[in-house]
């Protein structure tokens, strides 16, 4: 019965291949994991910058456009815009009213105000005397509003609405004024009430802000819808989503469709959306910053699957390096399986040796255990050293592309930033030149600076604009004449004559422009923006200029911490740097674009130091891994291979005691391998062996119990020799020690002694097995074949021995000891008296049913006469051969003749042909099959 025992842990060549495979696949797995920990580890880290870069880029320029709405805010509040509509001028003469609305309309355009920031501006006059307009940003022309007024507001309870958000941003929808539609007591008349509603329609679903009516003229600027979307690229991430919610927690603007706008819902369907939240201050509203997607910066599929190929790749080359590598373990067992199958197929008694010259050499000379603790430790060795390399190739090279799309956003919006910082310094300037003061000085300074001359030389009159909104942003502003004096400065004002600037620098152009390379009062270079001014002086226009030079955290506000920055004009010349950090940082990477609308190159260096440490840590914990996995594997395999080797074990333990002679031992196995070849190989030439036994003890029992015929008289004596000398000397003792003699032999290096011996004690197991019965030719070739070694080394390179036998004849049966006596009367008389150039020729082939073995020399050869009396002698009678001269110690060609006369009757066939010095041929035939 099978032990299953032995089917399941059997080191078949499948199973290794499976083992390998499934190592190289857990080796994968543990990669994997490992991999796929770091991906997310690394996309949170840069997930988390990139998150962090973007919303304070859009936080600050957020800040940036408030500040410019609340300084427009302040400044159309002023009285150098407010004062017109408090001004009676419904009462006042035209002259008037035309004069003083051309000076309003001059101011406001002059302060070029930008569509993108605001669509119209609305003042709303307090009464029936008062006037009311509409400033169209896109248009030159007031419009003016007949019967919008703050009392009619107040009447129908209009002027709350404005109140409760004063200097908010608002956008009001249908239902804040669906009161006014329902109401049938309104005071006032159809034309009117077709104004209101005409009014009310255009701020409905408008982003607004007013200033609530605190100084006696409602001033309503409606906002550009996508006003906040100037502080974005035009190109962005669209995963990112910003929003924007006033005091009353309503979403006022949404980088989102419009129509999320209109629902004013502010959710995603986004599970795991990162949402950011942070006050405007000192502002009151909220900035929201979402993800709206679940993944941002890496594709994990994509990642993903290089792993799951590569780990493909990884196990189909375990595959093919355990396919080869245990054919090349298993060969030895194949061979062994075939010689102990030819050892349970032969009829001889006497085990053959098989010799382990051959096992002893390269990968065969390790025992299986080491093989296969070596198979299982290379499938795990090869996959983790190779994909671990790969893996962080393919990781490395992604955060790579991540970190330049991060630099090139940080670009981007940096670039936005610096462009909004620009728009509000234009705004600025152009607010402050059409200032009151400012204006009120340039007409006034030259009679005044005439009259000081003579009477207060070194007193000097100043602009007082210390309250003017957004000045806080200014480091100092000077005024130049048009040939670039300077005649007027908010710092040193009495030393005017320090502040100088290139006439070549003084354009001639209304708009205001940047200057780069400026040489401050300090002797800093910095970027500083000029407007021309024309004013009346005396009845004609005269020009000067002003000039701005920001504060140092005009930009630097804006530049992100972990970054270089630099700003460089068409020249090539530095105009700003920022470097939070020591240059000798390497782990970096480098941006550079125009910032619009000027000639001016952006530069920036953005560091991820902590990325690189984030690297450094995961290849650490990986090598750590590595080493962990190649320790667990060795001691896997030496698991493994114990288990695998438990039948093996089993099996050598049961041919060791066949070899100490007891022939009952078999092993039961049914699996179909490797091992159970052998196994089954065993158990057969160990029947085998054991029928033998029996079957001769049977026939020596027979053939002592009967006579035998007189024609067999040779034959038995021949026989009795042969055990007479089996008596004398111990066949196993004898080949023991043949055997011995060739072991030291071997082990001292004596390889010629070692291959006499070993052919010696072959021929000698040959001589002694199976007595003198049949057996397959290829046997009795190997016999001659021992032989012709032994002479070899005997006679050098005297002869050569030559054999021509075809492949399908080698396994018929022949009758043993018939050809080493043709070939030794060769070699005693047909070479004789030659020193070189012998040839001994074996020649087997078949006709017509017959086998025909020619054994020839190219010898000394023998003349006729020789020739007829050998033949003759060959066909003399065993009863005249027994006293002959041939038999004395020795079997001569009659003897071998007469043998397989005894077996082939008349069938066979013997003959010697020679000529003098050509040689001799000797040539037996006889049947191919006997009966």
């Amino acid at each position: 019965m099978a032990n299953p025992y032995f089917n399941k842990l059997s080191p078949t060549r499948r199973r290794i291949i499976i083992v390998s495979v499934l190592l190289t696949v857990l080796a994968q797995i543990v990669l994997l994991t490992i991999g796929l920990s770091y991906v997310n580890n690394i996309n949170h880290s840069v997930q988390d910058k990139r998150e962090t870069n973007v919303s304070n880029q859009f936080y600050k320029n957020t800040l940036t456009q408030l500040g410019e709405l609340s300084n427009l805010m302040q400044l159309l509040q002023s009285p150098d815009f407010s004062d017109f509509f408090k001004s009676s001028m419904n009462v006042r003469d035209v002259l008037t009213v035309t004069q003083q609305k051309n000076d309003l309309l001059s101011k406001l355009n002059d302060l070029h105000l930008s569509t993108k920031m605001v669509q119209r501006i609305y003042f709303i006059g307090s009464d029936m005397n008062q006037l009311s307009f509409r400033k169209d940003t896109d248009l030159a022309t007031l419009t003016k509003l007949p019967n919008l007024r703050m009392d009619m507001f107040q009447e129908n309870n209009m002027d709350q609405v404005f109140l409760k958000d004063n200097n908010r941003l608002t956008r009001y929808s249908q239902k804040d004024f669906d009161y006014l539609k329902m109401s049938n007591q309104l005071n006032i008349n159809v034309e009117s009430k077709a104004e209101l509603y005409s009014f009310i329609n255009d701020l409905t679903n408008k982003l607004v802000i007013s200033n609530g009516n605190v100084n006696g003229v409602l001033v309503i600027m409606e906002l550009n819808k996508d006003l906040f979307r100037s502080g974005l690229p035009d190109v962005y991430s669209d995963v990112y989503q910003f929003s924007i919610l006033n005091h009353k927690d309503e979403l006022v603007w949404s980088s989102a469709d419009q129509q999320e706008l209109v629902d004013n819902n502010t959710q995603t369907n986004c599970q795991k959306c990162v949402k950011l939240e942070k006050e405007l201050n000192p502002y009151p509203y909220r900035v929201i910053f979402k993800q709206t997607s679940d993944f941002v910066l890496f594709s994990k599929k994509s990642i993903f699957s290089a792993f799951i190929a590569l780990s493909c790749l990884t196990a189909l080359v375990t595959f093919l390096i355990s396919y080869f590598y245990t054919k090349k373990i298993f060969y030895p067992y194949l061979v062994l399986t075939k010689k102990m199958q030819d050892q349970a197929r032969s009829d001889e008694l006497i085990l053959k040796y098989i010799s382990d010259e051959w096992i002893k050499k390269g990968i065969n000379a390790l025992s299986l255990r080491t093989k296969l603790i070596l198979i299982f430790s290379i499938a795990v060795i090869i996959p983790t050293l190779s994909d671990g390399f790969l893996y962080s190739r393919v990781l490395n090279q992604a955060v790579q592309n991540q970190m330049k799309e991060t630099v090139h956003e940080v670009g981007e919006f940096m670039n936005v930033s610096i462009q909004n910082r620009m728009d509000f310094m234009n705004q600025l300037i152009n607010q402050l030149s059409v200032s009151r003061q400012l204006q009120g000085y340039l007409t006034t300074q030259q009679d005044l600076d005439a009259l000081r001359q003579v009477a207060f030389r070194n007193i000097k009159s100043t602009i007082n604009l210390s309250m003017f909104p957004g000045l806080n942003e200014v480091n100092y502003f000077v005024l130049f004449d048009s040939n670039g004096h300077s005649f007027y400065s908010s710092i040193f004002s009495n030393n005017p004559e320090m502040f100088n600037i290139e006439k070549d620098d003084l354009a001639d152009t209304d708009a205001p422009y940047w200057i780069s390379g400026y040489t401050d009062v300090f002797n800093h270079t910095t970027p500083a923006i000029i407007k021309r001014i024309n004013y009346w002086h005396k009845g004609s226009i005269t020009q000067s200029y002003l000039l701005l030079v920001p504060r140092d955290s005009f930009l630097t506000e804006v530049s992100p911490m972990e970054s270089t920055v630099g700003i460089k004009d068409s020249q090539g010349k530095q105009i700003y740097a920022f470097q939070p950090y020591s240059t000798e940082q390497l782990n970096s990477l480098l941006w550079s674009g125009r910032i619009p609308d000027t000639q001016w190159q952006l530069s920036i260096e953005y560091s991820y130091e902590d990325i690189v440490l984030k690297n450094s840590q995961y290849y650490y914990r990986l090598l750590l891994i590595i080493v962990l996995i190649l320790i667990l594997s060795i001691i896997i395999s030496f698991i493994i291979a114990s288990f695998l080797l438990k039948p093996v074990e089993m099996l050598k333990r049961t041919m060791r005691i066949v070899g100490e002679g007891d022939f009952s031992r078999v092993m039961s196995y049914s699996g179909n391998n490797e091992i159970g070849e052998i196994i089954r190989s065993h158990n057969d030439m160990v029947l085998r062996l054991n029928g033998v036994i029996h079957e001769n003890m049977k026939m020596m029992e027979e053939h002592a119990n009967n006579k035998l015929r007189e024609n067999e008289l040779l034959s038995l004596k021949t026989q009795a020799e042969l055990k007479m000398l089996q008596a004398q000397i111990n066949p196993h003792f004898l080949y023991n020690t043949l055997e011995a003699i060739n072991m030291r032999s071997m082990k001292n290096g004596n390889s010629e002694i070692s291959l006499i011996v070993s052919s010696l004690a072959e021929m000698f197991r040959y001589s002694v097995s199976n007595g003198g019965g049949k057996v397959p030719l290829e046997m009795e070739l190997s016999h001659v074949q021992n032989y012709m070694s032994i002479q070899q080394i005997r006679f050098g390179d005297q002869f050569k021995y030559e054999l021509e036998v075809p492949e399908h004849l080698n396994h018929l049966a022949v009758v043993k000891f018939i050809l080493q006596p043709i070939v030794e009367n060769c070699l005693k008389h047909g070479l004789s008296g030659i020193e070189e150039g012998g040839i001994i020729r074996i020649k087997v082939l078949e006709k017509d049913e017959l086998m025909f073995i020619e054994v020839s020399d190219n010898g000394i050869g023998m003349d006729m006469d020789t020739v007829i009396r050998v033949n003759a002698e060959i066909q003399r009678s065993m009863d005249n051969q027994i006293d002959g001269y041939e038999n004395q110690g020795g079997i001569g060609l009659s003897n071998v003749y007469h043998r397989l006369q005894l077996v082939y009757k008349e069938q066979v066939a013997m003959k010697v042909g020679s000529s003098p010095m050509k040689g001799t041929t000797v040539t037996i035939s006889f049947p191919l099959y006997q009966e």
